[in-house]
């Protein structure tokens, strides 16, 4: 049984092989035939992308070149640019030239590669690809009928060996037989025995012998055609392994192998051809740039347009008429306009430096933003802060050389006597006036201004001249050329009243922001009886035909007031603008003199106030997960707890939501802890002083003279407040406000 199991499972192997064998040949020449499909595509791919290719080159050498003719002036470059080399060009205009012309030149040798192989290598793989396809599917077909062959011949075999081995198995069993007849049985029991069998002793021993005789013939049968068999499938096999295989796959194969290696062959000359065009190219190319010599271009750029490079003389001090003075002179009444002069650049220094301050904490920031990232990969890509910290140190460096500049001058004229003289900062007891008359000052100690220009009254100087102030300059100016424009104050002079006109200092302010919802048709109230006019602080442009329409110091004779009980300061009047006779409602907010005659009501509002911490990102950090909060540079945040469980990590609402963020990424804000008592009172609003253009996203950016309500403050003189203008909220700097 052992035998004939080994036989099966051999005989089963084979066959498999041989199946195998058969599909691995149809494979190849499936592979084959794939590979030659797509190496039509791709060059059918690369001819399309070379002529797209070359079309665009062509296209945009040829605009090139129009635009080097345009800028070339000399008719003869003109009409000689297309030459190889264009001695009339410039030289680096003729380097440029040279390169589109080899250019065209690499384009109209790569369209003649593209025509090679489409007709002399594409076609001829085609044919290929056709032949084999034709040929690899008739030979396999041919090879499966050959296989089906040895197959037959693998069920003969199997039939040859189990008939070979029943026969042998029988002639075994009659030969034991006839052994047994032969031999007589010994003692009792074989006497019995033998009187128990029927027939003659020697004709049944002659009947045993034929029986062996006649199997053994049948077994011999069996083994000579098992044998035949064995020889019929070993030659069989010898012939499929030895050459039909071989056969077939070499016809399968064909010429495939010669052909390709041949296209290949074609294709990397064609490289070839093509190489060498480009480094001829090249070097026609790194001639023209080796003739490029800046003295000897420049030279001849100079020679054609001579009378615009004339180096003029240098220029020198010329004192007009009998002046003899060469250096600057500083005295009581110079040195007021030096010291706007020195302001100016000072100014600028000051800015400077601050930027190089504020570049080295961001500088600082990032390196450590760098070490967190490089010991915890995790955190984020240490890559993009050491690009952000390159870019620091570039504007740090453009910095430092500005700063040198700005510093030499500063310190020049600091060095001759120069002093700064700085603003002085108007308190709530400085009055504002307006110029009945233009005033040109003929002294340095004064101060020039235009007619309805508004002044700060500083202080009384006394012999007609008070000392004023119009943004940061400051003089004296005559006291009878202005008008005091606060009610609650008598005027310096007494010249007679008359129509302020337009204060073209002050800025126009948007009715839409300032308007509210007002009962229009008021009756006259016992307010009215008092209040004859007010005086314009701000310019009002009317948004409709029921509103009036002013300029800042217009006097409004009041018609009606409102009979509302809001606060006064939400209503709106109805009045007459004596400059331009027109009649209309106007906001009472925007005008002075209301108050003199009705008692203030106290503004309260109960503010619980809590403890709130609020500080300043320093440095952007990108939420990696659900509940972190996404930071920016300069984001104030509110924070809600500190107590996280981590002391590197609190949690707050930002503008860009609510979550924990990094505790060293962020820095307190100075002033903005208040008092958990409750406490009464109303908004202070302050008057900007100057000018002030927010540097971060947190600031507020006002006007002079713009009224700021103040939400936050502080004690500390040199700190930032906290305040809104125009629904806007944001920090700003206390040294640029007054209050009022």
């Amino acid at each position: 049984m052992s035998g004939k199991k080994d036989f099966l499972a051999n005989l089963k192997s084979i066959k498999y092989k041989q199946q195998k064998q058969i599909n691995l040949i149809q494979s190849k020449a499936e592979e084959d035939n794939n590979l030659l499909t797509n190496v039509i595509s791709y060059l059918r791919k690369r001819i399309e992308i070379e002529k797209e290719y070359n079309k665009s080159m062509e296209k945009n050498n040829k605009a090139f070149q129009a635009k080097v003719n345009k800028s070339v002036k000399s008719s003869e470059s003109l009409n000689s640019n297309n030459s190889e080399d264009n001695p009339n060009l410039r030289l680096v205009p003729n380097a440029f030239n040279v390169m589109i012309n080899q250019s065209m030149k690499l384009i109209e040798r790569n369209q003649k590669n593209c025509d090679t192989i489409q007709n002399n290598v594409i076609t001829v793989l085609q044919d290929l690809l056709k032949s084999k396809e034709l040929s690899y599917k008739k030979k396999v077909d041919n090879l499966m009928k050959i296989k089906d062959e040895i197959f037959k011949t693998y069920g003969e075999l199997e039939r040859t060996r189990e008939a070979y081995e029943s026969n042998e198995k029988d002639s075994q069993n009659q030969k034991n037989k006839y052994e047994e007849a032969c031999t007589e049985p010994k003692g009792a029991l074989g006497q019995m025995k033998n009187m128990l069998r029927s027939g003659d002793s020697g004709q049944r021993i002659e009947k045993y012998h034929q029986k062996w005789e006649t199997s053994q013939l049948n077994s011999t049968n069996a083994r000579n055609e098992y044998l035949v068999y064995i020889d019929l499938i070993n030659l069989q096999n010898n012939q499929f392994y030895d050459s039909d295989c071989p056969t077939i796959m070499k016809s399968i194969d064909d010429n495939y192998y010669e052909s390709m290696a041949s296209i290949f062959d074609m294709i990397t000359n064609l490289s070839v051809d093509y190489s060498n065009d480009l480094n001829n190219s090249i070097t026609s190319i790194q001639n023209a740039i080796k003739k490029i010599n800046r003295d000897e271009d420049n030279k001849i750029f100079l020679t054609q347009n001579e009378s615009f490079f004339k180096k003029p003389e240098p220029f020198v001090y010329d004192p007009y008429g009998s002046d003899t003075v060469s250096s600057i002179i500083l005295n009581d009444n110079t040195k007021h306009q030096l010291s706007m002069l020195l302001e100016i650049f000072n100014k600028q220094l000051m800015s400077i430096e601050q930027n190089i301050d504020k570049s080295n904490r961001e500088l600082q920031g990032i390196e450590q933003l760098i070490q967190v990232y490089s010991d915890k990969p995790s955190f984020g890509n240490a890559e993009d802060s050491i690009s952000q910290r390159n870019e620091i140190k570039e504007q740090l460096e453009k910095l430092n050389k500005e700063r040198n500049i700005y510093s030499t001058i500063v310190n020049k004229l600091k060095g001759v006597g120069v002093e700064l003289e700085r603003p002085v900062i108007i308190g709530s007891l400085h009055k504002k006036a307006v110029a009945l008359y233009d005033f040109t000052a003929d002294q340095a100690n004064q101060l020039s201004f235009k007619e309805n220009e508004v002044l700060t009254v500083l202080d009384q100087e006394g012999n007609g001249w008070v000392k004023a102030q119009i943004g940061a300059k400051i003089g004296l100016v005559p006291e009878d050329y202005i008008k005091i424009i606060d009610s609650s104050n008598k005027s310096l002079n007494s010249t007679p009243t008359g129509s302020i006109k337009q204060v073209s200092s002050m800025g126009s302010v948007s009715s839409a922001s300032k308007k509210k919802t007002v009962t229009k048709n008021s009756s006259t109230s016992n307010l009215s009886k008092s209040v004859k006019s007010v005086i314009a602080l701000f310019d009002y442009n009317a948004s409709d035909s029921t509103e009036l329409s002013f300029k800042t110091g217009d006097v409004i004779d009041v018609i009606k007031t409102s009979s509302n009980e809001e606060k006064i300061e939400n209503q709106w009047w109805t009045g007459k603008n004596r400059s331009t006779n027109q009649t209309g409602q106007f906001p009472v907010v925007f005008t002075k003199g209301w108050d003199s005659s009705k008692v203030k009501t106290t503004k309260t509002s109960s503010i619980h106030k809590e403890k709130v911490l609020k500080v300043k990102a320093l440095y952007d950090y990108e939420a990696t997960c659900e509940g972190e909060l996404s930071i920016s540079v300069g984001d104030i945040i509110t924070v809600t707890n500190q107590n996280t469980g981590s002391s590197s990590w609190w949690e707050g609402t930002g503008p860009k939501g609510h979550g924990q963020f990094p505790s060293i990424y962020v820095q307190e804000i100075t002033g903005t802890v208040k008092s958990s008592t409750p406490k009464t009172k109303t908004l202070k609003k302050v008057r900007a002083l100057y000018d002030y253009t927010a540097q971060n996203p947190d600031e507020l950016s006002f006007k002079a003279y713009d009224i700021i309500e103040v939400t936050e403050e502080t004690n500390n003189s040199n700190d930032w407040w906290m305040g809104r203008l125009n629904s806007q909220v944001g920090l700003f700097p206390r040294t640029y406000i007054e209050n009022i």
